[in-house]
């Protein structure tokens, strides 16, 4: 599935649940984002039309009855731009917007490398994200046997902690990477 192809499967009608599991340490359309470019390069953002035009897609979906959640997968140890970027400036404004998020920290970048991108569409259905080394998005494959990562999106569900206590617990995290 390309990026359209993907974004159909995860919207068909009738969804209610839908969990990205999200794991890589950059993603390559941060490389073209404004928002992500002025902060890195400013240290603040606003949120423009664009912004305000997801984060009312995630309270549309939200009050359509969807419930969205993702899991944030990191490795202990310094955050990346990106990284810091989304935990501090994104995930507060989408977390506002109704999107419920959850935070685990591994311990190491090899138990990281174990664990795909993915979506989990009301614990049935499981899109797969392939992305090259880059973190340019390749391609989605909707798996035929989901039940072994429907099962561990679950587990890191539950191991995960909700964002706003990860925050707060994760103060070193706070100051921007220069």
């Amino acid at each position: 599935m390309d990026l359209k192809e993907l974004g159909a499967y995860l919207r068909r009608p009738g969804t209610r649940d839908r969990v990205r599991v999200e794991t890589r340490p950059w993603y390559d359309s941060a490389a073209d984002d404004p928002h992500f470019l002025r902060w890195r390069t400013h240290g603040t953002v606003e949120a423009d039309d664009t912004w305000r035009g997801w984060l009312d897609s995630i309270r549309a979906n939200i009050a359509s009855g969807t419930t969205l959640r993702r899991v944030r997968v990191v490795a202990d140890g310094p955050l990346n731009d990106y990284l810091h970027f989304e935990l501090g400036v994104q995930f507060p404004l989408n977390a506002e917007a109704g999107e419920q998020i959850r935070v685990l920290t591994l311990p190491d970048t090899q138990d990281l490398a174990t664990l795909n991108d993915y979506f989990v569409i009301d614990g049935e259905r499981v899109a797969v994200s392939h992305y090259d080394d880059g973190g340019k998005f390749q391609h989605a494959i909707a798996v035929e046997n989901p039940a072994l990562l429907i099962a561990q999106a679950r587990e890191l569900w539950e191991a995960a902690t909700p964002f706003a206590d990860w925050w707060a617990a994760n103060r070193r995290y706070h100051q921007r990477i220069a």
